[in-house]
C-alpha cells in the first residue's frame, strides 16, 4: 500500500494560491503614460479572461508546489474559422516534463534561453492525417536504433517543437519627428524616404496627406529572431516560421529550486 502523505500539505498551499490568483498588471513609469498603461491594462485583462488564464497559472502552480517545475505557453488562434485576424492566448502545458529548456539558460524566467523543446505523443492514425506526404519511420539501413527507440512507438509517433532564437541584424532610422522605425518592416517592405518626405496631397483638401518627415539618423543594430519548426524523430513535418515576439513563448514555473556544484536542481 502507498499513501500520500503530501496530498493534504499541497492542497493547502494551491488552495491558498487559487484564492489569490495572480495577475498581470501594468504600471506606468511616468504620470503622463496612465491613460496608456490603463488600455494596455484592458487588452490584458481581456486576453486572461479569454484563455482563462486563472486556471492555467493554478496549473502551473500545482506542478510547482507538488513537483518543483511547470510550465504555461503564449500561443496565438485565428479570432474566427473566416477571419484572419489572430488572437493572443495563454494555454497551460499539460505535461510540464515535455518542456525542456537550454541548459546554458541562467535566468528563471529562461528569458536567455537560446532554444526549447516540447515533445509530444500521438497516435499513428493523426500523423497520417495531419501529414500524409510525410513517412512515418523513414530510418535507413545501419540507422542506430538504439538513439531513436523514443521517437518511435508501436501507437505512437513522438513529434517536437523546436523553438530557437537566431541572431540577426537591422538598420534603424532616426525621423525628423522623434520617431524611431526599421529601415525594412517584418513583411520585407523598405521605408520609403523620399515618400515619407513628399508626401502626396489629399484629393479632397489639396494639402498634404500627412506630415513630411526626413531621415536624421541610421544605424545597424544587432537583433534576434525567435522561430519555431515541427520535427519528427527523421523529418522536418513543418518548415520554420517567425514567433511575433522577442523571446521563447514558454513561462516556467519554478518550486524549490537551488544551484549546487554548477547545475540547478529542483
Amino acid at each position: 500500500y502507498e499513501f500520500n502523505k503530501l496530498r493534504q500539505a499541497v492542497k493547502q498551499v494551491v488552495n491558498d494560491i487559487r484564492q489569490n490568483t495572480p495577475a498581470i498588471k501594468v504600471r506606468p513609469q511616468h504620470d503622463e503614460n496612465e491613460d496608456l498603461a490603463e488600455i494596455r491594462q484592458g487588452i490584458i485583462r481581456n486576453i486572461e479572461s479569454q484563455s482563462n488564464a486563472d486556471t492555467v497559472y493554478d496549473w502551473g502552480a500545482l506542478y510547482s508546489v507538488s513537483c518543483g517545475y511547470g510550465v504555461w505557453r503564449i500561443d496565438t488562434v485565428y479570432a474566427d474559422d473566416d477571419s484572419f485576424d489572430q488572437d493572443i492566448r495563454i494555454m497551460r502545458v499539460h505535461n510540464p516534463f515535455s518542456v525542456r529548456f537550454d541548459p546554458g539558460a541562467t535566468s528563471l524566467t529562461r528569458e536567455d534561453a537560446r532554444f526549447a523543446f516540447v515533445e509530444d505523443d500521438i497516435s499513428v492514425a493523426e500523423f497520417k492525417r495531419r501529414w500524409p506526404k510525410d513517412e512515418v519511420s523513414s530510418m535507413d539501413d545501419g540507422e542506430d536504433l538504439q538513439q531513436l527507440r523514443h521517437w518511435f512507438g508501436a501507437k505512437t509517433i513522438k513529434i517536437v517543437e523546436y523553438w530557437c532564437i537566431e541572431p540577426d541584424t537591422k538598420e534603424i532610422l532616426l525621423l525628423s519627428n522623434g520617431k524611431v522605425v526599421d529601415a525594412v518592416n517584418d513583411d520585407g517592405t523598405k521605408f520609403d524616404e523620399e515618400l515619407a518626405a513628399n508626401p502626396p496631397n489629399d484629393p479632397m483638401t489639396g494639402q498634404p496627406a500627412f506630415e513630411p518627415v526626413t531621415v536624421e539618423e541610421r544605424r545597424t543594430v544587432d537583433a534576434h529572431k525567435v522561430t519555431m519548426e515541427l520535427c519528427s524523430g527523421k523529418e522536418i513535418l513543418e518548415e520554420p516560421y517567425k514567433w511575433a515576439g522577442k523571446y521563447i513563448p514558454l513561462v516556467p514555473c519554478w518550486g524549490d529550486f537551488v544551484h549546487v556544484a554548477g547545475k540547478d536542481q529542483w
